[in-house]
């Protein structure tokens, strides 16, 4: 009860301090199993490494994995990814649009899927928006697709109303 309430206050001063900064989480969950993502942006890169490092694994510590969102749409992406226990990498974008014919775009993805593999992290290619791209996408071997072709943001009531019909 104890370490319950730390984690939930921690989270709490965590949200109310740096919130400004960060802009807003992000909550990915992978079904079947519940896999709770909390996502650093872009927005991040003012904070010192050295607490975003800390809070990354106070969060691991409690069995949330930690991404960093939109990776390669900004300057801070790689010193995050680099300095602090990242477990999965998501892919802009604008890397995945046109990609099967832009040669620079599929040089890129691949280095950053095999990057991510030999550091242990996942990946994850984002704005998968048709099953042809999502067959294409497989060749990169990355470990998840997001996008719309799969769901578009859903509120957190639509969330708890999917999860009680399940």
């Amino acid at each position: 009860m104890k370490k319950e309430f730390h984690r939930e206050r921690r989270a709490r001063s965590w949200i109310e301090n740096y919130m400004c900064e960060c802009g807003k989480l992000s909550v990915n969950i992978i079904c079947p199993v519940f896999i709770w993502i909390l996502e650093l942006t872009e927005w991040c890169k003012d904070m010192p490494l050295e607490v975003i490092r800390r809070e990354v694994e106070f969060f691991q510590g409690h069995g949330i994995r930690m991404a960093m969102d939109d990776y390669g749409a900004g300057s801070a992406s790689s010193g995050i990814v680099l300095h602090a226990p990242i477990d999965e990498i998501k892919l802009d974008m604008s890397f995945i649009r046109g990609i099967t014919e832009d040669v620079k775009k599929q040089a890129m993805v691949r280095s950053i899927v095999e990057f991510a593999n030999r550091c242990g992290m996942s990946t994850c290619l984002e704005g998968v928006e048709t099953e042809e791209l999502q067959d294409y996408l497989r060749l990169y071997q990355a470990t998840w697709f997001q996008g719309y072709f799969y769901s578009k943001p859903i509120e957190i009531g639509k969330l708890k109303e999917m999860v009680q019909n399940e």
